[in-house]
Formats: structure tokens, sequence, C-alpha cells
């Protein structure tokens, strides 16, 4: 059975882009999350990368921009 990846690039404001990978045992994914984590990428950006187990839920941050109205 592969082991489930989620990937997400994010900032300070938002998490911008979701991905996932499948790695073949729990020990390549541990190192892949590891390798992944450690990286930062230019203008603030993180990758965060976390293994997924089945019947779990994981929920992204999610952001609502207030939009106001000049009347």
């Amino acid at each position: 059975m592969k082991n489930i990846i989620l990937i997400t690039r994010e900032n300070n404001e938002k998490v911008t882009h979701v991905s996932v990978y499948l790695c073949n045992n729990h020990q390549e994914a541990k190192l892949f999350c590891r390798f992944l984590n450690s990286l930062s990428l230019e203008g603030g950006d993180k990758l965060t990368a976390r293994e997924v187990f089945m019947n779990r839920e994981y929920s992204l941050k999610k952001y609502v921009k207030t939009c106001y109205s000049h009347a």
C-alpha cells in the first residue's frame, strides 16, 4: 500500500498550492517530508509536507477575504 503525502505551498497569508505525492513505504514518506519541510522558497513561501493517514480528517487553513462596498 502506498503512503500518501500532502504537500502545500504556504506564505504568511494563505495556502496557494496543494499537491499529493505517493511513497512506497513509511520510511520513504518520513524522509521525503523531512526534506521538503527543510526547503525555503523565494518570497517567504514554504513547502509543508505531511503524511496522510486513512480515515482521518485534514483541514487546510481557510481564508475569507472581506469585501467592503462604498455606498
